[in-house]
């Protein structure tokens, strides 16, 4: 007998069994054509059930991959990606917690497009280094928080930026 084969030996069995994912679905299907072709079948069906034109443009595209060029298969690729990210959510019965991170990430958003929209096409255009390093950071975020009417922070001078583009 193996180390694994005795160590599996002391396991209860029902510690081996897998845990039911979404859709009918079973971690041993994972290992499996059929298990793979049925977790296809589910998502297109998913895909249906949301947004049935997505559905047939994915269709034709997988019945016809030489009529995509590669600008418009990226761009549906990049349509399918938010189906196929609540897909794996439910899946695996996580949906509570990516709606959680999915939070998280548009409260960051002004992040993003602030460095984006400002420091990358403006203000790296308009200020020299050598004008960047004689900048008092300190005093700089003190009248920064003033106008904030809130404590300095990236999300807050990110937010502001924006609206102040917008303006």
């Amino acid at each position: 007998m193996t180390s694994l084969q005795s160590a599996l030996h002391i396991i209860p069995a029902t510690a081996l069994t897998s845990p039911t994912l979404g859709f009918g679905m079973a971690f041993a299907d994972m290992y499996r054509r059929e298990g793979l072709v049925r977790l296809d079948h589910a998502f297109l069906d998913f895909l249906r059930e949301g947004d049935a034109e997505l559905r047939a443009r994915l269709d034709h595209a997988r019945a016809y991959p030489e009529s995509l060029d590669r600008k418009v298969e990226s761009a549906l690729l990049i349509e399918i990606a938010p189906w196929m990210e609540d897909f794996i959510a439910r899946l695996f019965g996580i949906e509570e917690e990516v709606g959680a991170l999915a939070a998280r990430h548009h409260r960051l958003a002004p992040l993003y497009s602030c460095k984006r929209q400002f420091v990358q096409r403006r203000a790296i255009n308009k200020v020299s280094e050598a004008e960047a390093a004689e900048v008092d950071g300190m005093a700089l975020e003190e009248k920064l928080a003033v106008e904030f009417e809130a404590p300095f922070s990236e999300l807050a001078f990110a937010t502001s930026v924006t609206k102040w583009l917008l303006d």
